[in-house]
């Protein structure tokens, strides 16, 4: 009988732990994790946290040595884009030339930083950070006294900011809507986030866009903004939302909806061929139509669904989704998802004015919970909304609240 291949597009933290799932549910067939870096799979939510203070090498990145992939017989083919699928052919065509045949196909593309809406006059000192290579060049720019723009007050954009400030940069935080993150955490929480930073130091811009970079006479950049200001700086981050990585995918035919439309099985539009983590649009039970999700834990657990889904298990995946950041010495957790709520109740302030548990209702059913300094309240708080939120605005606002106290209800 013909040795199976099964190839997994993306050398991502999901490419990674599909192709190990394979091999633990017992897969002896040939396994290719194709990946356009040249790094093997490495760990994300680190680059903007623990890499930039120099807290992490890239070998403390690494998911997996080397050696565990020999040792599992998993082929990682590096440096490799992928130019476009072969249905018929079940192959898949690199844009270096290469065919690779498959007969299961998992891509794991993940997604990119989306590029600014202008073209900057000069590119030098200008990233973003997505990638190592990206997280690399900015760690090098984040030198004591350096003047550094952030632009975009997201998670991305708040962690390198927190980052560059305990490095003793200047740093100035531009945002172009009224409050941070304002879908998510609402007028509270992006208050609070708001402030968090201030007390930092950081020059915090809002409803402020930037128009253009140019060279400065100092060799430096300046950043013009749309209230007529301008920012001298050493340095531009920026981080204003992602694309997910689907063109080639989408060129085949397969369905797309703000990135690889699949079912609960991860499998897509076109038999044998699925999806997982950043770049995949899924169906749950705690949002309406599909939805893409950008978080490690997803990432992870979706890609060992689509492992199980390849080799005929079919089991349904729609985990609670659940996302945290880390700035400076402060933890937000979020589970759930926010956005069609009406209704935040906040409730146990700590005295740093930032710490609290934000509990997010629709139609007074608990959809997601958003913890600062609250681990805890999160935790209990994912089990709650799991079982169908069985706790009210009024509840949270009663004296000697506790959510754990709901769990079973």
């Amino acid at each position: 009988m013909t040795r199976k291949t099964f190839a997994i597009v993306g050398a991502s933290l999901a490419g990674a732990h599909a192709a190990f799932q394979l091999r633990k549910d017992g897969f002896d067939g040939e396994i290719l994790l194709i990946g356009d870096e040249a790094h093997l799979p490495y760990d994300r939510p680190p680059l903007s946290k623990a890499f930039l203070l120099g807290k992490a090498g890239e070998d403390a990145l690494l998911l997996r040595q080397e050696s565990d992939y020999s040792d599992a017989a998993i082929t990682p083919v590096l440096s490799t884009r992928i130019a476009s699928i072969d249905r018929s052919a079940r192959s898949l065509e690199t844009t270096n030339g290469r065919s690779i045949s498959f007969d299961k196909l998992l891509i794991c593309t993940g997604a990119r930083a989306r590029d600014l809406p202008f073209a900057p006059e000069a590119q030098a000192n200008i990233h973003t950070l997505r990638s190592l290579d990206d997280a690399a060049r900015v760690r090098a720019e984040l030198l004591p006294g350096r003047r550094i723009v952030v632009i975009g007050f997201g998670f991305i954009g708040a962690e390198v900011a927190a980052a560059a400030q305990e490095l003793g940069c200047a740093v100035t935080l531009v945002e172009a809507s009224e409050a941070p993150m304002q879908r998510v955490l609402g007028s509270e929480g992006a208050s609070r986030y708001c402030d968090l930073h201030a007390s930092r130091g950081i020059d915090i811009r809002l409803s402020t866009s930037v128009l253009q970079i140019r060279e400065a006479p100092d060799g430096g950049k300046l950043v013009v903004l749309s209230d007529g200001s301008e920012l001298a700086c050493d340095a531009v981050v920026y981080g204003i939302g992602s694309t997910p990585n689907c063109e080639f995918a989408q060129a085949s035919g397969i369905e797309i909806a703000n990135g690889i439309a699949v079912n609960t099985f991860c499998e897509t539009s076109v038999e044998g061929i699925y999806a997982a983590g950043d770049v995949a649009a899924r169906p749950t039970a705690y949002a309406s139509g599909l939805v893409r999700l950008e978080s490690w834990q997803n990432a992870y657990r979706q890609a060992v669904a689509a492992a199980r889904s390849m080799l005929g298990h079919r089991e349904a995946y729609d985990d609670i989704p659940w996302f945290w950041s880390d700035q400076y010495e402060s933890k937000m957790q979020l589970a759930g998802l926010p956005g069609t709520h009406d209704q935040i109740v906040w409730h146990d302030q700590g005295e740093d004015g930032f710490s609290g548990t934000a509990f997010y209702f629709t139609q007074r059913r608990l959809t997601a919970v958003l913890g600062l300094n609250r681990p805890r309240d999160v935790r209990f708080g994912m089990e709650v909304v799991k079982a169908g939120g069985a706790v009210t605005p009024d509840d949270v606002r009663s004296e000697g609240f506790n959510i754990q106290k709901y769990m079973k209800r």
